[in-house]
């Protein structure tokens, strides 16, 4: 990891938080008098931090159950504030970056299939879910994108390790073949 990713990586926690708390706002202001759906609001703007901590630290099967909560929030949200597709979106970036892909796919496909659901149920049109399926999926094409790109990084940090260990072992090795010499032109 070199200097200038160092400097960016503290910045992502605040980044995300300023973020959720847009989303909040913006979802909270289309959920007039719809307790349920502010249930879902919780939910979903409870679960994104849990994301952030439980990855931070680790935890895979909490922060898979947080990425499950916000996407299935997002989804069950968006018939009433279509900008909770975004939650649906952050789960496919994040399950996509930090995830194999395929339990990143599924959990990418969580807050379509609520939708899904919900368009059925409720006898709705299919735009929004064709909206939230395409913003579910190039949000996880971005996230295995991410992903390939640390792994790149960290391979070539890796590398980079292993050629300076060269250069160190070559050089102990260029010292001592030189104490050699000296020690058998001071013998002879």
């Amino acid at each position: 990891m070199n200097a200038d990713t160092r400097r960016v990586l503290p910045l992502r926690t605040p980044i995300r938080l300023v973020w959720l708390a847009v989303i909040v706002v913006i979802v909270a202001g289309h959920l007039r008098d719809r307790p349920w759906s502010l249930a879902l609001l919780v939910v979903g703007a409870a679960a994104w931090p849990t994301w952030m901590g439980a990855d931070a630290h680790g935890r895979r099967r909490l922060s898979v159950g947080a990425l499950l909560a916000l996407g299935c929030a997002g989804g069950l949200l968006a018939p009433h504030a279509s900008f909770a597709i975004a939650f649906v979106a952050a789960v496919g970036v994040a399950s996509g970056s930090t995830l194999e892909p395929l339990p990143a796919l599924l959990l990418s496909a969580c807050g379509p299939a609520c939708l899904a659901v919900l368009t059925l149920a409720e006898h709705r049109s299919a735009e929004l879910l064709a909206w939230t399926c395409l913003a579910a999926a190039a949000a996880y094409v971005g996230g295995l994108s991410r992903r390939q790109a640390n792994e790149h990084a960290r391979h070539a940090a890796l590398i980079g390790i292993e050629h300076e260990k060269t250069e160190i072992a070559q050089a102990r090795a260029d010292v001592l073949a030189e104490r050699n010499r000296i020690a058998r032109e001071v013998h002879d």
